[in-house]
């Protein structure tokens, strides 16, 4: 069994700022959390999984967290978040490969740079692009005999449409659009 974990835009009023002030009070101010945190997102879902993992380990001993964050040796990822995210059925990952068509030149040659890599997107049923895959927590010896797999709703139907999101993501990623 896995667990994945995400946060919705609400994270952020609901969890985040009041570990931001938590930490502001530990630290003294808010300057100094600034200069000793250097990654808030990252040291808040630590803090937060630590309490949670503890927790768990009073029922189960064998089990690992995978953060989007977490690289192999060779600088590669551990997990491959979006996959996990329409495989749990949390969100539709639209491959670039599943919506290209014979004699269309898609997507358009040239407009990334050289060394970067036209990607999929994910989209959630009710946050669309707003969300973040955060963590997977893996349970080896917790089987579920009955499961049936989820199927993330596509939000997105029309292949155009689909495209359109895709070059939007990959092309336009730090204005939104």
């Amino acid at each position: 069994m896995a667990l994945l974990i995400l946060s919705t835009p609400n994270m952020f009023d609901v969890a985040f700022r009041k570990w931001v002030v938590q930490k502001t009070m530990e630290f003294g101010s808010f300057d100094k959390v600034s200069e000793l945190v250097t990654s808030p997102i990252q040291n808040f879902l630590e803090d937060r999984l630590d309490v949670m993992s503890d927790k768990l380990r009073e029922v189960e001993e064998n089990f690992e967290i995978l953060h989007d964050y977490s690289m192999t040796p060779q600088r590669r990822p551990k997990i491959l978040m979006q996959t996990c995210g329409h495989v749990a059925g949390a969100a539709f990952y639209y491959q670039p490969r599943h919506f290209r068509e014979e004699n269309v030149d898609w997507p358009p040659p040239g407009k990334m740079g050289p060394n970067l890599k036209f990607i999929g997107l994910s989209l959630h049923p009710t946050c669309g692009g707003h969300f973040a895959f955060r963590s997977v927590l893996i349970f080896p010896n917790v089987l579920i005999p009955e499961y049936r797999e989820s199927v993330p709703p596509s939000i997105l139907s029309a292949h155009e449409e689909v495209r359109e999101a895709l070059e939007k993501f990959n092309y336009n990623w730090k204005d939104s659009g």
